[in-house]
């Protein structure tokens, strides 16, 4: 996984782990934690770059905050602070240890398994490079349901109806 900043953990989680929309993890924060967040700071800390981060240029969140956060997209503290790739929160008890991977993973890593080493770092590459390309594509897609609900909690129904039009003649996302 190459995913460098805060922001862009917290999107994985939110986004393909937990599939939460931005309101909904801040209602589920607040519901379930007792966390109250402002309305575009899920927003703010997703879209920070590295610099932004390092220069202080974005309000980072207090252990609390992250501790909600990780709670709900059942990701572990390690994995949003950035010093694990492994998503999925440890537990003492095997009994409770979820299986997160798929048949077809399965399958993919007994083919990668197989392969020279060689082999192997090229199907990485790809993997990684397949990876970044839908991340793209799927925070685009986040980011405009979030603008939508937005106007529409703003301007109303007509409204968001407009602009989802618009967001699909351009591509933007395929809308539901």
């Amino acid at each position: 996984m190459q995913l460098k900043t805060f922001g862009e953990r917290l999107f994985w989680a939110r986004h393909n782990y937990a599939k939460l929309t931005q309101k909904q993890l801040r209602d589920r924060m607040e519901e379930e934690y007792g966390v109250t967040i402002g309305r575009n700071y899920i927003s703010e800390l997703e879209k920070a770059t590295r610099e932004e981060e390092e220069e202080g240029k974005v309000k980072r969140p207090s252990f609390t905050v992250v501790r909600a956060m990780a709670g709900v997209c059942k990701v572990s503290l390690d994995f949003l602070a950035g010093f694990t790739d492994e998503a999925r929160p440890t537990t003492s008890d095997s009994a409770e240890t979820a299986i997160y991977f798929s048949e077809e993973a399965d399958e993919i890593a007994q083919i990668v398994d197989s392969l020279r080493p060689e082999q192997r770092a090229v199907v990485i590459a790809l993997g990684r490079n397949l990876a970044a390309l839908s991340m793209d594509r799927a925070r685009r897609e986040a980011e405009a349901k979030d603008i939508l609900e937005s106007v529409e909690r703003q301007l109303g129904t007509p409204a968001r109806q407009e602009i989802e039009r618009i967001f699909r003649d351009k591509g933007v996302f395929k809308g539901d």
